[in-house]
């Protein structure tokens, strides 16, 4: 997250960061967690071309009866349409400009996780500790 501060003072955006003050240590691989949240806070970086927010909430809790790390990043840009949100883990896919995003952010993001519903310009996740 520190490394991605640079990028989101470039396109004036503020990042937040909230851990609620839970212990988040688990059995999580660490580098399966740092590349799915830099994909997912540089996509909501680039959703701001004219600056903006960018929140981030983390927390332990249960989810379907296991204990689990929850993840919500939310942002203040335009949000997706429907055709978007039907393609956006499609590898390759980006409504990107040519030569601006390969699209695989959000895929490798949705190989390492388990998705809950989306909502409009919120994407939460949570995974087994």
């Amino acid at each position: 997250v520190d490394l991605l501060r640079a990028t989101a003072r470039k396109s004036d955006v503020e990042l937040f960061i909230d851990t609620s003050g839970d212990d988040l240590v688990g059995s999580l691989d660490p580098t399966h967690i740092r590349q799915v949240i830099t994909n997912l806070l540089v996509n909501a970086i680039q959703a701001q071309p004219q600056g903006g927010r960018v929140d981030v909430h983390v927390s332990r809790g249960p989810c379907e009866g296991e204990d689990h790390l929850h993840v919500a990043v939310t942002d203040g840009g335009p949000g997706m349409s429907a055709d978007t949100l039907d393609r956006v883990f499609d590898p390759f896919f980006t409504t990107k400009d040519p030569g601006a995003g390969t699209g695989l952010g959000l895929s490798i993001v949705h190989g390492r996780v388990r998705w809950r519903p989306w909502r409009a310009r919120t994407s939460t996740w949570s995974c087994p500790t």
